[in-house]
């Protein structure tokens, strides 16, 4: 018997260790040929997967949100789940130190475990504390008595997840006053002049007070009122900061991250800090980022392509082949050649490589409740596998 390459009278199979539940680390731990391979764990502090690019719509529609983003780990047979928060890389010893004094032994590691804002915001990812399914269900909803509830609500930051955000508002809650304060002097900066307009104008119609070029102190969840540095005053209410975005880094060894707290990568996608691993870590998504060249911007489609890449790299490397091919960003900056943002349920802004879509096409591709892109992403990292 072999495994891609590798005969069972070699011994037991190399045990791969994956960091992260997220998009990237969802879709290694689902890929059936690196489960027939290694004998992998899937290590995060929750016990269910997130599709948080749809945050902002579960938020005020929880039914549908713990319907249609949340679910349990549907993982291939033999590969094991770790609930637990890691504390430290034990490159020596090659194991990864969970906060309970626990450790998870590895031959092969993979970091990949996101990023998150500093101000703790829980729309777009779950309290500290909240790692089942039922609690993110119920963390939705009080979100939802909260936004029903404030006579005013602020949200700071106008990049995808603000605008999305104040969309879903407005939309769920017609005539609800909102203010959103963007530090730059227009929304959604990352994209064309077209993209942006048609974001501003959306909201603006719908009652959006819009403060650009401006920045307030606001703390989430803060109650207010608030005055910006430039002095304009905001209604008491309910604050929602999604502005400061961190990598959640913090267990991995300082000599391994910029100044920004990412992990620095090669061309492979392994770490470029030594460790003192058997084996190159590999760190992708969020957290990492490319030195030397463009690195893909901090989207779910990108972190899919990434997990890809290292799976190839990984079964290479079990089966005692190099990998010596170099990773292609799909989605390097500064501006996104693809990205759709929602406007609520039935509206959006798509901007491609070709021009600048609004409503029908951003719609059915990810604003509508069971939009085309939801419903791929369910069946790569929802449907259930079988053998």
């Amino acid at each position: 018997m072999t495994w891609f390459g590798r005969s069972a009278a070699a011994g037991p199979k190399p045990k791969v260790v994956v960091v992260g539940g997220g998009a990237a680390g969802a879709a290694l731990a689902r890929n059936k040929q690196l489960a027939a391979a290694a004998d992998v764990t899937l290590v995060d502090p929750k016990e269910f997967y997130e599709c948080n690019i749809w945050a902002p719509r579960a938020a005020v529609d929880p039914t549908w949100g713990e319907e249609q983003i949340i679910w349990e780990y549907n993982l291939p047979k033999g590969v094991a789940r770790r609930t637990g928060a890691v504390a430290a890389i034990d490159g020596p010893g090659n194991a990864v130190r969970l906060v309970d004094g626990s450790a998870v032994v590895f031959d092969h590691l993979v970091v990949c475990t996101g990023s998150t804002y500093r101000s703790g915001n829980k729309v777009t990812k779950p309290s500290p504390g909240c790692n089942t399914k039922a609690a993110r269900a119920s963390e939705f909803q009080a979100i939802w008595e909260e936004l029903k509830a404030a006579p005013h609500v602020l949200i700071v930051g106008g990049g995808p997840t603000g605008v999305e955000f104040a969309a879903e508002v407005v939309e769920a809650l017609p005539g609800k006053k909102v203010t959103l304060v963007h530090s730059k002097p227009e929304l959604l900066h990352m994209l064309k002049a077209k993209a942006r307009t048609v974001a501003r104008d959306f909201l603006i119609a719908r009652g959006v007070r819009l403060i650009l070029d401006d920045k307030v102190d606001a703390v989430d969840g803060s109650a207010g009122p608030w005055t910006t540095a430039k002095g304009v005053q905001i209604p008491a209410g309910k604050a929602y900061v999604m502005t400061g975005v961190m990598p959640n880094t913090q267990f991995m060894p300082p000599n391994a991250l910029n100044a920004n707290g990412e992990i620095e990568v090669s061309a492979m996608l392994t770490v470029e800090a030594a460790l003192g691993t058997t084996h190159p870590v590999h760190a992708l998504g969020d957290c990492a980022v490319m030195t030397g060249t463009a690195s893909d911007l901090k989207l779910a489609y990108a972190a899919g392509e990434q997990a890809k890449y290292v799976a190839t790299a990984l079964l290479k490397a079990i089966s005692g082949k190099t990998h010596s091919k170099a990773y292609k960003p799909v989605n390097p900056g500064p501006s996104p050649p693809m990205m759709v943002v929602t406007l609520g349920p039935k509206s959006g802004v798509m901007q491609t490589p070709v021009g600048i879509f609004v409503s029908w096409l951003p719609r059915k591709l990810k604003a509508a409740p069971k939009s085309l892109l939801l419903g791929k992403i369910q069946t790569e990292l929802r449907k259930p596998l079988y053998d």
